[in-house]
């Protein structure tokens, strides 16, 4: 079955029955509508798209900076409006029948031209939307804003914006990615610092493979923290994971080295070293003074260490310093 065109009375008629479908409370105050469709527009629609003299419009001479008079005319495709043409003239009565003819078929081509644009696939831009919280960043607000200025404009309508700063963010939004370095920097320093502890304290059962035990549950607490986050706030998941750690680090150096060694030898440093790379990764306009901080001591811990382990009998860390054997002349 072949699909004919619709006529100008299958319009008619069409546009009839949506005015009938117009509820009665509302149709009543639209007076006596007629309905009437054309091929072609007339000369009264010709003239309904021309302002012979904008001063008679203040909303169209203020937004149209002065101008004396007006040609509009709409554009649409098929059925959908994608926009209007609008000619300004600084003399009033400047455009004529034939002007506004001619803009209506150059409104065709351009409405054409404004409707592939507007139904061309759009690209994804994954610029407007944040990665890691998924709001939209600067971009989408700059669009959005442009967006709403242009529908207050074209309706008149009021339009206001308030903008609220937020500090503290970066807390919840970074998620602790400073410590992709400062982990690391401090794994190194905790596993230096216990191996002068342990050499300086002379624990012959605090071998390589405790040694690697203690840096690595050390080096645990975090991924333990960013998989906790998962199901905690911030706070409570560092504070859990920083104390599973300590615990397990500090019950183990307790059964090897006893209570006044495992605790001011391990435990404490332990909790030092995290709290400070802690407080740096959440708080990085401190990240300067609290590294330096960190350094200087122990840089000053290795120092005081380094003079006991030389002077050791326990020689398995091979720190200890051994005089040669005096050799007598026969």
């Amino acid at each position: 079955m072949t699909q004919r065109p619709p006529s100008l009375a299958d319009l008619e008629a069409l546009a009839s029955r949506a005015l009938a479908s117009i509820p009665r409370r509302f149709r009543q105050h639209l007076g006596q509508v007629v309905v009437r469709v054309e091929e072609f527009p007339d000369k009264e629609t010709e003239r309904a798209l021309r302002l012979d003299s904008a001063a008679s419009d203040p909303h169209t001479g203020a937004e149209l900076g002065g101008a004396g008079s007006v040609a509009c005319v709409p554009l649409i495709y098929g059925e959908v409006a994608v926009g209007a043409l609008v000619t300004v003239a600084a003399q009033p009565a400047a455009f004529t029948d034939d002007d506004v003819e001619t803009l209506r078929m150059l409104g065709q081509i351009v409405a054409i031209a404004l409707h592939r644009a507007y139904t061309y696939p759009r690209p994804r831009y994954d610029s407007f939307q944040d990665a890691l919280t998924g709001l939209g960043n600067r971009r989408a607000f700059d669009e959005r804003l442009e967006a709403e200025v242009n529908f207050t404009r074209r309706f008149r309508h009021a339009f206001s914006l308030a903008l609220v700063e937020l500090d503290g963010l970066e807390t919840a939004i970074d998620r602790l990615g400073e410590l992709s370095w400062l982990g690391p920097l401090s794994v190194v320093l905790f596993g230096l610092l216990v191996g002068l502890v342990v050499q300086a304290a002379a624990v012959p059962q605090f071998d390589r493979w405790m040694l690697l035990l203690t840096v690595g549950t050390f080096a645990g607490a975090y991924p333990l923290m960013y998989f906790a986050q998962e199901y905690l706030n911030l706070v409570p998941a560092v504070l859990i994971s920083a104390e599973v750690s300590v615990t397990i680090i500090g019950v183990r150096a307790l059964t090897l080295m006893g209570i006044s060694r495992a605790l001011f030898g391990i435990v404490i440093p332990a909790v030092v070293i995290l709290a400070i790379t802690l407080t740096t990764a959440i708080y990085p306009q401190l990240q300067g003074m609290l590294l330096t901080v960190m350094g200087l001591g122990f840089f000053i811990t290795a120092m005081l260490l380094m003079a006991k382990s030389t002077s050791s009998e326990n020689t398995f860390w091979r720190l200890s310093s051994h005089s040669a054997p005096a050799v007598s002349a026969p």
